[in-house]
């Protein structure tokens, strides 16, 4: 099975030890540019951002990834925007599939 969490779910050593011994983690590593672009489409349905000017979501953003950093840097995997591919995830899948 494929499990895409929320960017907050990682950050509870509890829950990052538990995915790595059910699976494999694979941090998908956005820019803050796309990551800005993606949630301020949805910024209505998220009561932490939705007050938020684009730059303040930005920098609220950067403070985020800067703590959540220490959980997300256990993962298995990083991928970074120029590899996260159907293909790349697929080859990453396939090398753990038993």
């Amino acid at each position: 099975y494929i499990v895409a969490t929320g960017g907050g779910t990682a950050c509870s050593q509890e829950n990052m030890d538990f995915m790595k011994k059910e699976g494999i983690v694979i941090w998908l590593d956005e820019s803050v540019d796309v990551l800005v672009k993606r949630l301020s489409t949805e910024k209505a349905n998220r009561p932490l951002i939705s007050h938020l000017s684009e730059n303040e979501l930005a920098a609220f953003l950067e403070q985020k990834l800067v703590e959540r950093h220490p959980f997300y840097k256990q993962a298995d995997y990083r991928l970074t925007s120029d590899q996260i591919t159907e293909s790349g995830l697929k080859k990453l899948i396939q090398k753990h599939a038993s």
